[in-house]
């Protein structure tokens, strides 16, 4: 089976649905990687960071340490969507820490886009989900976070928390160790 795990960063959190696209928040990295087999063998990558067209509040800044400047000149979610798609959709699993959100995200950003382009293309999504958050909230009787997680399998935080492709390191790690242990298949 082969699987994507990913991540995203973001201008905020998702709003209540009820609320103008236009206000909700916008997608500014994406790191995936494709995995195969029972070891979870990384075989592929995608990483991305887009122009979300404002200014970031700081407190964005201050938790994922991207700025403006970082994302001056990078592409907008529009010119990478299709590039996007296709990576995920030689999956059979989607996998993400805290997965509705990354899912919504995603999908938020591609009902924009469809707005814009007068489109009916949707993401190509793995029919498989995979949600680390509700996966494990039975280790400690509560959800946890990325790096509670970690901590719990490995005695140790890791570096870089809040960015795509770190947490996506540090999940993909956690899962293989799930996996050995017959915590999750």
């Amino acid at each position: 089976m082969i699987r994507v795990i990913f991540d995203t960063e973001t201008t905020g959190l998702l709003k209540a649905s009820a609320t103008p696209i236009q206000k909700q928040p916008k997608i500014i990295e994406l790191y995936a990687i494709l995995v195969e087999g029972p070891k979870l063998k990384q075989v592929d990558e995608f990483h991305a960071l887009y122009q979300p067209g404002e200014r970031l509040d700081p407190i964005i800044t201050k938790i994922t340490s991207i700025d403006d400047k970082m994302l001056k000149g990078k592409p907008t979610w529009a010119k990478l969507h299709k590039e996007c798609s296709e990576f995920f959709s030689h999956a059979h699993q989607v996998a993400a820490h805290n997965l509705t959100f990354d899912y919504d995200m995603v999908n938020l950003e591609t009902k924009r886009l469809k707005i814009a382009l007068n489109s009916t293309k949707d993401f190509q999504w793995p029919k498989m989900k995979l949600c680390s958050v509700e996966a494990t909230e039975h280790l400690l009787g509560r959800r946890l976070k990325l790096v509670e997680l970690h901590s719990h399998l490995f005695g140790e935080a890791f570096d870089g928390s809040h960015r795509a492709k770190a947490d996506v390191q540090a999940l993909h790690r956690c899962l293989v160790e799930l996996v050995k242990r017959n915590e999750i298949l």
